[in-house]
């Protein structure tokens, strides 16, 4: 367990702040706001946390208010009272690959009422929260009737998984940190993270101290991007770096520039000459995923991937394009849907610019996230792969999956038998037609065999039955052909 807050047993707790802990790499909650028993939690701001790779156990995720369910046995008398947690604020928290992905209650990031047992939650606010690849949410607020008044928004919320009571973002694309696997969840300078949060309940500085806002609005998450720390300052002489600063934040320190206007340089990298960097070198933050210079060379720059004219002049460095197509995108599933198959994936290794997919064989679309919906216009079972894709070329394709769209609705099975009852009318129709025509053809026959019989010392009259039996027969085996004909149309086509 990281952070535990239980108002445990008529306990009452009140007016408390959670706020700048960085909890990684536990098995129970990241950190839980609870009351078990009975009693009240109420007044309690979580804010400016990093929550990695929390609450892989069962019941787990990575930010959590809950009423876990423990009573004493045997039960009381008088019986318990309700659990009660209110006038709650979680903003400004980045939540990362959190959530327990076994047992029976798989978790994710953030989740309002993980359990209900007793619990009456109200005046809940949930804002500015980064939540990137967490299990089985990214944000759930559960629908017990308990869990009232709770209000979302200018989340950043990715991959959207879908489950049960998960809550949109406002913003729901990559948030493209800097280096999440390694731990560094700064912002780089393209995230869709900067300047997307509201200034509703933002705090005035971020997980550093740096201040926000740094530009025109709040940065979504727990760190504001360009942020410099007010502890974080220059002495001039590279002599030292505070604590718990980076060289993104010192421009004396090894992370950034050096000022080379010392004779010695006692904690920053030393600048082998030529070059002579300069603070210009700021504009490179944000590009590369590790942001260390040594200054001349590639070894510390971008772990290999940047590079330097030969001038060093490090206002213009730039990143080279990925030297190797990003690795097999993992996990591809597909799942039926109304009329269409919905595929997921997970984001594979690599530096990625977007996804292909394939039914068949075939390129059927290329996406930007992990997540493609096919609507094939048919209810056949078709194979599904996926691959990442960079500057550098594919990836390799996914292994393949198999499924098929949901069953044809009842309305199109409707439709269908209308057309057939309407095929088989004009059937009938041209049946009972042939059937009326032969009919008078067969009596035409009996009066011409009448006529005949009767003209004895007429040949006018003989001549005149003859035709009219001519043609009755000629008539009537016209219209056996044409019945044969429409009984084998009718079995091909109904």
């Amino acid at each position: 367990m990281g952070i535990y807050l239980d108002a445990y047993r008529d306990t009452t707790m009140d007016n408390i702040a959670i706020h700048s802990n960085y909890v990684h790499d536990i098995a129970w909650e990241g950190i839980a706001l609870n009351v078990e028993v009975q009693g009240t939690l109420q007044n309690v701001k979580v804010y400016n946390n990093i929550v990695n790779n929390a609450g892989k156990a069962d019941y787990g995720s990575g930010i959590v208010l809950s009423s876990y369910a423990w009573n004493p046995d045997p039960p009381p008398d008088p019986p318990l009272g309700p659990r009660i947690i209110k006038n709650i604020e979680i903003y400004n928290n980045t939540v990362y690959e959190s959530g327990s992905t076994s047992g029976a209650w798989p978790g994710g990031g953030i989740v309002i009422g993980r359990q209900t047992l007793r619990l009456q939650a109200s005046n809940i606010t949930v804002k500015n929260n980064l939540l990137f690849n967490n299990y089985e949410y990214q944000l759930r607020v559960s629908s017990y009737s308990g869990v009232t008044g709770v209000v979302t928004g200018n989340n950043l919320v990715f991959p959207f998984r879908g489950a049960a009571n998960e809550v949109h973002g406002s913003v729901e694309a990559n948030p493209l940190l800097v280096n999440a696997a390694g731990a560094d969840f700064h912002l780089q300078g393209t995230s869709p993270a900067i300047d997307a949060g509201t200034s509703t309940l933002a705090p005035a500085t971020d997980f550093e101290g740096s201040a926000r806002p740094v530009a025109a609005g709040y940065d979504i998450g727990a760190y504001e991007y360009g942020g410099v720390p007010a502890a974080c300052v220059s002495d001039g002489c590279n002599n030292s770096c505070p604590a718990g600063c980076t060289g993104a934040d010192d421009p004396d320190c090894a992370g950034q520039c050096l000022d080379n206007t010392c004779a010695t340089d006692t904690d920053c990298i030393a600048v082998p000459p030529p070059c002579v960097p300069s603070l210009a070198c700021a504009s490179y933050l944000g590009k590369c995923s590790t942001n260390l210079s040594d200054g001349c060379t590639n070894t510390l720059d971008c772990s290999g991937s940047c590079t330097a004219p030969a001038s060093c002049n490090t206002s213009s460095w730039q990143c080279e394009v990925p030297l190797t197509p990003p690795a097999i995108a993992p996990a591809l599933t597909a799942t039926t849907a109304t009329n269409a198959v919905e595929l997921r994936w997970n984001i594979p290794i690599g530096i990625i610019s977007g996804y292909k997919v394939f039914r068949d064989g075939a390129l059927i679309a290329t996406v930007n996230g992990t997540y493609f919906k096919d609507v094939s216009g048919d209810y056949a079972s078709h194979s599904y792969q996926v691959l990442a894709y960079n500057t550098a070329g594919d990836g390799p394709r996914s292994l393949a999956v198999y499924q098929s769209a949901a069953i044809i609705p009842v309305t199109d099975v409707k439709k269908q038998a209308g057309i057939a009852d309407f095929r088989q009318l004009i059937a009938n129709v041209f049946k009972w037609t042939l059937s009326i025509i032969g009919g008078l053809a067969l009596l035409i026959i009996m009066i011409g065999g009448i006529m005949y019989m009767g003209s004895t010392g007429s040949e006018q009259r003989a001549m005149t039955a003859k035709k009219a039996l001519t043609y009755a027969i000629a008539g009537l085996v016209i219209i056996l052909l044409a019945y044969a004909i429409s009984a084998v149309v009718e079995r091909v086509v109904m």
